[in-house]
């Protein structure tokens, strides 16, 4: 017979048939020994799912002479592990005395005593009283490694049967690893993998989304795995009809609606996270109208009025410490309030709790700044006198806690307030 190069895979073959009988023998010691006799653990033919494999007798030799091969038994548990846990809480004891009987293999189930109390509860007993009231619901799953054996003809093509459906690979096993307790199911299951446990590409997978999506919510990852999928059925075959291209650009609406709403969502979180925190002080000043500022070409007066534009259409005004960019200790719309009268420009803030905001509390108190100063284009300038020149307009970009500042009428004063009120 013609045959493929084998390939080695995991599987889970799924068998039932009931057992022969339910032994509860005491052995001289006192020791009662719980044994599930005849149990079938796998048998000759296709299994239930179409074309996936068949045992035929070589095969179930083979899994006779694996089986017997275990010096203790093939270990067995209570269902398969899963994604969640690895059965290590599951075990129910050993699989001995393999046997071929007619198309079937068969052996006998030893429950080890720790099966009759489990962190999962009483396993062993409830196998053994399944297994008495009704054999029929009662099932095992082997798992083992196989190569698979195609069957060819003549022309090195695969032989079909008289179905003219082409005969599904012969699977022989080369490793045993379990033979567990199972329910009803497929004669094999379909989570295959390379060379590792059962359910390995499940997990695999699992851990690739895991790491692509470690905060997204289900419905993110709902949305993105749709759309995924959608984008490799169709480069796989082809686009779909009408109806199917409806359904395509409806899920690609809501994937647009969903990732706006993840937009906002994230600019709100990043907005939330680059918010300052603030001291428990407040600091005030004001620089007076109609008071002079020492210039390279004259005198300077600043005429009220002159931030009446500036105020109104809200420049993004920072406060400073002497001048310095990289020493920022208030924002506008951060805490910090600007508003100018007739008599004089006055502000208020409280510090951001950073290295410029600490300095500034500190300089305060100690005596070593005095005054404030601005920054901003003077849109209206004009000549009054000789050297000196009335400022009408200007913007206002930048406050500045200073020692020396030109408007020596200008003053600053701190004063201390509970944290949460900063805060405010």
């Amino acid at each position: 017979m013609a045959s493929l190069a084998p390939q080695t895979k995991w599987l889970r073959a799924v068998a039932s048939g009931g057992v022969s009988g339910v032994d509860r023998q005491e052995r001289l010691d006192g020791v009662t020994e719980n044994v599930l006799r005849g149990y079938v653990v796998a048998q000759e033919g296709p299994f239930k799912s179409e074309g996936r494999g068949e045992f035929d007798r070589k095969g179930l030799e083979a899994i006779v002479r694996l089986m017997n091969r275990e010096p203790n038994g093939l270990k067995s548990r209570f269902a398969h592990p899963t994604l969640s846990e690895d059965g290590i809480g599951k075990f129910l004891g050993r699989a001995r005395n393999a046997r071929l009987m007619g198309d079937r293999v068969r052996a006998d189930l030893h429950l080890d005593p720790t099966s009759f109390n489990t962190p999962s509860g009483d396993l062993g007993g409830y196998v053994m009283r399944l297994a008495e009231s009704d054999p029929a619901a009662f099932a095992s799953s082997l798992v083992l490694k196989a190569k698979e054996i195609f069957r060819l003809d003549e022309r090195g093509r695969r032989r079909r049967g008289d179905d003219g459906e082409e005969l599904p690979p012969l699977w022989y096993a080369t490793e045993l690893h379990a033979s567990d307790v199972v329910d009803t199911g497929d004669a094999v299951d379909s989570f295959l993998v390379g060379d590792r446990l059962p359910d390995q590409a499940v997990r695999i997978g699992s851990r690739v989304l895991d790491q692509q999506f470690p905060n997204a919510d289900r419905q993110t990852i709902k949305a993105r795995l749709d759309a995924w999928i959608e984008k490799y059925l169709t480069g796989r075959f082809g686009a779909q009809d009408a109806m199917g291209r409806d359904d395509l650009r409806r899920r690609r609406q809501r994937l647009r609606r969903l990732r706006l709403h993840q937009f906002q969502t994230a600019q709100a979180v990043r907005e939330e996270a680059e918010r300052p925190r603030f001291l428990p002080y407040v600091v005030s000043g004001e620089i007076p109208f109609w008071s002079y500022a020492a210039v390279d070409d004259g005198q300077e007066l600043l005429v009220p009025g002159a931030f009446r534009r500036a105020l109104q259409i809200g420049l993004p005004t920072r406060v400073l410490l002497n001048h310095n960019p990289k020493l920022t200790v208030s924002r506008w719309r951060q805490g910090l309030e600007v508003w100018a009268d007739q008599r004089a420009l006055q502000f208020e803030f409280p510090p951001f709790d950073n290295v410029a905001g600490r300095q500034l509390i500190a300089d305060l108190q100690a005596g070593r700044l005095s005054g404030v100063s601005f920054n901003g284009r003077e849109w209206d300038r004009r000549p009054r006198s000789r050297g000196v020149f009335h400022i009408r307009e200007c913007d206002l970009l930048e406050l500045s806690i200073v020692n020396r500042p030109c408007y020596r009428q200008s003053r600053v004063w701190l004063r201390r307030v509970p944290r949460q009120t900063a805060a405010a």
